[in-house]
């Protein structure tokens, strides 16, 4: 669990694709803001151990075994709670797409 937090506070959705000084506009800003927000609404309305895998994996960039060892959890339920994860954040997300 310290491990996840720390994934989670280091990729508190600071940076979005496309985030850069040149391409950084004021509308961009506001667009880029209300994803943000968004994508946080979703997450916090996740269950834990789904936002938890969604993190590790998406904004760590760990591989299924590096999840299953940070939570303690075999492979197969980490793939299982992914699975559901994507599922509900396309159910909650209203058209946020996850890979």
């Amino acid at each position: 669990a310290e491990r996840v937090a720390e994934v989670a506070a280091r990729f508190a959705l600071d940076a979005l694709p496309g985030d850069s000084a040149e391409t950084n506009t004021p509308h961009l800003a506001v667009v880029q803001d209300e994803a943000r927000a968004a994508v946080g609404r979703v997450l916090a309305a996740l269950r834990p151990e789904y936002r938890e895998v969604l993190l590790l994996r998406y904004m760590a960039r760990l591989e299924y075994e590096e999840i299953a060892t940070t939570l303690g959890v075999p492979v197969g339920t980490v793939k299982t709670w992914l699975n559901r994860a994507k599922e509900q954040f396309r159910a909650l997300g209203g058209g946020i797409e996850v890979p």
